[in-house]
């Protein structure tokens, strides 16, 4: 024999001691192959060069011609995007998606409809809402010991002021209270902490 027919050999062999030896593994090879060979038949007998998928196709698309309207060329088009869009799908649009509905988004309170100086106010407002209602759900003030230097037992943590928990930072500490802040956009928002 010859070195080649020698090493072929050898390796179906080997080939075959370790496909006998291990049960499962061998299974699992088997079913991959066996689908990888299904899918590689069926991605040939679906290529658009296929003798017998053209004629069907374009079959489909004569007795159909309705299914797909005509879209216009787009330089024929006028007027603005969603209407260029509407006419082109040839669907009917009851309202432009992208347009900004203001009806959505009503100003705060005690602002004017068209007072602009006012709106920052309004977002800081809402940003210490919500620190404050960050800080009263994640955050249960147990004990504070006022001393030179003041502690506080929160959520079962001893801190000082300065210390972090839960991202927020102890700025003072009182008899029956304890201040908090978070700084969020540049900003530092306090909320107010009591014991229960």
């Amino acid at each position: 024999m010859t070195e080649l027919n020698i090493l072929s050999f050898t390796l179906m062999r080997r080939l075959a001691f370790e496909l006998g030896r291990d049960k499962k593994r061998t299974f699992a090879l088997f079913v991959l192959l066996l689908a990888g060979s299904v899918m590689l038949v069926r991605m040939i007998a679906r290529s658009p060069g296929s003798a017998k998928a053209a004629p069907a196709i374009e079959a489909a698309r004569q007795a159909t011609p309705q299914a797909l309207p005509a879209t216009p060329p787009l330089g024929a088009l006028s007027g603005s995007t969603f209407e260029r869009l509407a006419i082109a799908t040839g669907k009917r649009i009851a309202r432009d998606v992208f347009l900004f509905q203001e009806n959505y988004y009503p100003p705060a309170e005690g602002d004017e409809a068209g007072s602009k100086g006012s709106r920052p106010a309004a977002n800081s407002r809402t940003k210490a809402q919500i620190v404050e209602q960050q800080a009263q759900t994640s955050l249960a003030l147990q004990s504070t010991f006022i001393s030179a230097d003041p502690t506080a037992v929160i959520n079962g943590t001893v801190l000082r002021v300065g210390d972090w928990i839960d991202g927020f930072r102890i700025a003072e500490i009182t008899s029956k209270t304890c201040v908090v802040e978070k700084e969020i956009d540049g900003q530092k928002i306090r909320a107010s902490l009591v014991m229960d």
